[in-house]
């Protein structure tokens, strides 16, 4: 079942990207014109794996699937990891380092195991045209998904 994340997001006192309370959204932040903004996230938990090892500790691991209704920086990684679903690799945010899904196979995270699969856009020739770009399910995704539940 899906379910859509809704908060402020802004930049931090030092630079860092965070999410504030929906009541936050149009508070001034420090910098120049700097303010919250809006931000939503429909995320969709896919499928669940049991008896995953992150970071040498027994746990679950999810396969999820995001689509942000807003555009702002770090955006998906933020949400998930407030939903306690951070991303592998994605140390900055809480997610484990490394990952083993089965006794037999190690996943070799080359950083946060975030895919766009199709990003969508007005094309910039401005004729009211959209432009549509797909990319192939990454080979980690691919061994997910062919986990068993």
């Amino acid at each position: 079942a899906a379910f859509v994340v809704e908060s402020g997001h802004g930049r931090a006192k030092y630079g860092l990207w965070r999410l504030y309370d929906v009541q936050d959204i149009d508070r001034a932040l420090p910098g120049k014109g700097n303010k919250v903004k809006h931000a939503s996230t429909t995320i969709e938990v896919v499928r669940v794996i049991e008896n995953a090892t992150l970071d040498w500790k027994s746990s679950r691991a999810a396969l999820v699937r995001c689509a942000p209704k807003t555009g702002r920086t770090h955006q998906i990684r933020l949400h998930c990891a407030s939903v306690g679903l951070p991303l592998i690799g994605d140390v900055r945010y809480g997610g484990p380092l490394r990952a083993q899904i089965t006794s037999d196979a190690r996943l070799d995270v080359p950083g946060a195991l975030l895919h766009a699969l199709e990003v969508a856009f007005e094309h910039p020739r401005g004729d009211g045209s959209t432009l549509r770009v797909i990319a192939p399910t990454p080979s980690w995704g691919t061994f997910a998904l062919n986990q068993s539940q």
